[in-house]
């Protein structure tokens, strides 16, 4: 971005949009007053938009993993139809396109004015983001227990469907634990193990009892979902998600075959048995051949069920505008 465009004040904006605060603020008007600044810096991408926020929070002292935001963070800043919005935020993005400390002021009190509902009368939702907001008046909590059980109803609907296509289609997959991501994601890992417990229960009606001793692999693959996308080391990048999917396909391989082979005598039934039987065929050991099929089968379902759960819970948090329990990965 060029010196005049960084130094630009934010009131030169066309059709008048600009920071000075005005009664009847709504956040629909500020977000198109943001577009129209960001259009006025030269259309900075988003991703820049967080890299600068990013830089100049360091600058003021911040830890390098502190700083870090996502841009689909930034990107909600900017997103019409919101009922909360991160004023500080909001400042720091007027900043990062060449606002003054003067405008982004006024553009934090902006947010404040839409916060009070001055157009409409009412009292909109306070925003999430504001540590001075109690939780219980972020979001009631008939609401709050409305999605968790619709979350884990869904859940374990789409475990079980997927667990009985496999079976109907013989696929050399499992499928039975996208519902158990999407928990374990939004809602967090022991209500991901929750699912993961039902959708055995119920898979035991569909296979019969070769699902329950399995419910332990779905409760484990819950709780390194759950647990890993809450670790900071892993957050941020869909690098590092990939990572966490191959960890949670090793976990749950590891309960797994062992499994396989005491309970079940090395067969489950399963599509895996054939790729199985012919590692045994070229002379491999009964373990490693089980082991090493189970760990590729599983390998490719938990990188599908991961990305899939991941686009889940996005959708989520954009459509309904809910707030989460964790802040997935930038894609």
């Amino acid at each position: 971005m060029s010196d005049e465009a960084r130094h630009r004040p934010a009131e030169r904006l066309s059709d008048g949009a600009g920071p000075p605060t005005a009664s009847g603020e709504t956040f629909d008007r500020i977000a198109r007053d943001l577009q129209a600044l960001r259009a006025s810096a030269g259309h900075v991408s988003y991703a820049e938009i967080a890299v600068r926020i990013a830089r100049r929070r360091e600058e003021n002292g911040a830890p390098a993993t502190a700083a870090r935001l996502a841009r689909s963070t930034v990107y909600d800043a900017f997103r019409p139809g919101r009922a909360r919005v991160n004023a500080a935020l909001v400042g720091e993005v007027a900043l990062a396109l060449g606002a003054s400390e003067e405008d982004a002021a006024a553009w934090v009190r902006r947010c404040v004015d839409a916060r009070k509902g001055s157009e409409s009368g009412g009292r909109p939702e306070p925003a999430a983001s504001d540590p001075a907001v109690p939780d219980a008046r972020r979001r009631p909590i008939p609401w709050r227990w409305l999605f968790v059980v619709s979350v884990v109803v869904c859940a374990t609907a789409a475990n079980v469907m997927g667990e009985a296509a496999v079976a109907w289609l013989g696929l050399p997959l499992y499928l039975d634990m996208v519902g158990t991501a999407v928990a374990a994601f939004a809602l967090g890992p022991w209500w991901g193990a929750l699912v993961g417990i039902a959708t055995n229960l119920l898979g035991a009606v569909v296979n019969g009892e070769v699902s329950l001793p399995f419910a332990l692999v779905n409760v484990v693959g819950a709780l390194v979902w759950g647990y890993g996308v809450r670790w900071r080391a892993l957050k941020g990048s869909p690098s590092r998600f990939l990572l966490l999917n191959a960890g949670v396909a090793l976990a749950c391989s590891l309960v797994a075959v062992p499994l396989t082979l005491l309970v079940f005598g090395g067969e489950t039934g399963h599509a895996t048995d054939l790729l199985a039987e012919r590692l045994r065929e070229l002379g491999r050991p009964e373990v490693l051949a089980v082991f090493s099929s189970n760990l590729l089968t599983s390998l490719a379902d938990k990188i599908i069920a991961g990305f899939a759960a991941l686009a889940i819970v996005d959708l989520i948090a954009h459509r309904w505008d809910v707030r989460l329990n964790v802040r997935l990965p930038t894609r």
